[in-house]
């Protein structure tokens, strides 16, 4: 997202398709990654998390205790 910001929208889509492909693998069903997807995929003008259908952010959401 710094990339983009500072008007480096190659390298911003560089490094986004390599943390979705990270979180994809890795961590898919991580709320906190995947809200950092979704306002990164806003920015450089892509799908977010929800978008395949492969997985819900309320389907994976976990209630935090207060």
């Amino acid at each position: 997202m710094a990339h983009h910001q500072k008007g480096d929208r190659a390298e911003a889509r560089k490094w986004f398709d390599k943390a979705v492909a990270w979180t994809k693998e890795n961590d898919p069903k991580n709320i906190e990654l995947r809200g950092f997807w979704t306002e990164a995929a806003k920015l450089v003008g892509q799908p977010g998390p929800g978008a395949s259908g492969a997985y819900s952010p309320q389907a994976t959401a976990v209630e935090k205790p207060r």
